[in-house]
């Protein structure tokens, strides 16, 4: 089963067109930890390969429009 190592170096060349400023109120919940790997699937169910984790993640459980700005 392949473990798919090179997802960063693709998404090193993707170029930023937007940026969003978002200003989260004090108080809200966030989580943060490390990604875990995760299994990639064909359309039968079959896992084809992995994808390796270990990269940074946020979790908010409630988003509101308003803090976009």
């Amino acid at each position: 089963m392949p473990i798919l190592e090179k997802v960063e170096d693709v998404a090193d060349t993707v170029r930023v067109t937007n940026r969003v400023k978002v200003v989260v109120p004090k108080g809200t919940t966030i989580y943060e930890g490390i990604a875990m790997p995760q299994n990639i699937y064909d359309s039968i169910g079959n896992v084809i390969g992995i994808l390796p984790g270990g990269g940074n993640q946020v979790y908010i459980p409630t988003v509101e429009a308003r803090w976009f700005q």
